[in-house]
């Protein structure tokens, strides 16, 4: 492998994706393989259009988002080229609110036009294996982000950090199932806000607790405003974000699941969702029974989903094992040697 190029082209650098990238280069330079990270502008025309002709000379293998506004994408795929191809994404748009439109449809069809997948996570993998690409070449990431920040802060808590907390936000003594996240409809904010409602009728010691900004904030002040069991909190990060998670004993997210899911795992606060049909490909980590729960999506059965989680204190304790375990399996530090070790199969291919 030694002399070879990887090229991984971002459209931005998120700043949770940082050390992944510092983990890949000092891998791949082990292996004698250098990674070149390409990163997009900010206007709207520069994220479309991104010519990367000059950056990706000698390159062995580049590295693109399947995203159908990167005009330069389809040009590769199309054009000679001398080195291999790959994208790293979900598959298909899993929010779209039309799947059988042409932007989905054109997006199956550069599925295939590639040498070789990185997929988030096993989700992705079967959709895009589903569309005719050979699984042979497809590489499941594990998608993930570094909580090790997260997890040290929840470590260092202390119980009466916690119960000071309690007392300011009127919650002694109460059952708290916590929602993490931004606010807006596709998180069917409404749904949670009923079935919350049903589980404080039978347990009337439930409080949920609300932590995120969004849209649709001032939908969540009045609803606060209307049930005294509800405190809205606005956004929370770093350590007190971990601060207000120690309230509570589940995570409670309806819909559109995604890396929140991985914050549930490191907090030991199992989550409780429903098969609405918009979660991102990080949904797949959810096991059922084991780390979590999935429900219909119905009030009452997830009413139900969570007034028998909360009345179960020996399957509370199991569901948080399990949560614990799967935070050992969805790490950075994973993700970066599966993305390692893909890259050094693409490259041997």
């Amino acid at each position: 492998m030694a002399g070879r190029k990887v090229v991984i082209c971002e459209p931005r650098l998120a700043q949770y994706r940082v050390r992944l990238f510092e983990l890949m280069r000092a891998q791949l330079a082990r292996e004698g393989v250098t990674l070149h990270l390409l990163l997009g502008r900010e206007t709207a025309d520069e994220r479309a259009w991104q010519p990367l002709g000059r950056y990706v000379d000698g390159a062995d293998l580049v590295v693109v988002n399947q995203h159908n506004k990167l005009l330069y994408n389809h040009l590769m795929m199309v054009a000679p080229r001398a080195f291999k191809l790959a994208f790293w994404d979900h598959g298909r748009n899993l929010q779209s609110a039309n799947p059988g439109g042409l932007k989905e449809r054109f997006k199956g069809w550069t599925t295939t036009r590639v040498d070789w997948w990185f997929a988030y996570t096993d989700m992705t993998a079967d959709i895009v294996a589903g569309r005719g690409f050979p699984r042979a070449r497809i590489t499941v990431l594990n998608n993930a982000i570094d909580t090790s920040e997260l997890d040290g802060f929840a470590r260092a808590i202390r119980p009466e950090e916690v119960a000071a907390l309690r007392a300011a936000l009127g919650l002694e003594g109460k059952r708290v199932g916590i929602y993490l996240g931004s606010l807006y409809s596709d998180k069917r904010l409404d749904f949670l806000v009923e079935a919350a409602n049903a589980v404080r009728g039978r347990l009337d010691d439930f409080a949920l607790l609300v932590v995120g900004d969004g849209l649709d904030r001032a939908q969540m002040r009045a609803w606060a405003q209307a049930h005294p069991w509800l405190r809205w909190v606005g956004a929370q990060r770093g350590r007190d974000k971990a601060l207000h998670a120690r309230l509570a004993e589940i995570m409670l997210i309806p819909a559109q699941v995604g890396l929140v899911i991985v914050d549930s795992f490191v907090l030991a606060l199992p989550l409780v969702t429903t098969d609405y049909p918009n979660h991102s490909p990080e949904f797949a980590y959810l096991a059922p029974g084991v780390n979590g729960l999935i429900t219909p999506a119905r009030v009452d059965a997830y009413a139900d989903a969570i007034v028998g989680a909360l009345g179960d204190p020996e399957r509370l304790r199991a569901l948080r094992a399990g949560c614990r375990a799967s935070a050992r399996e969805y790490t950075i530090e994973n993700m970066a040697d599966r993305f390692t070790a893909g890259i050094l199969r693409a490259l041997a291919a």
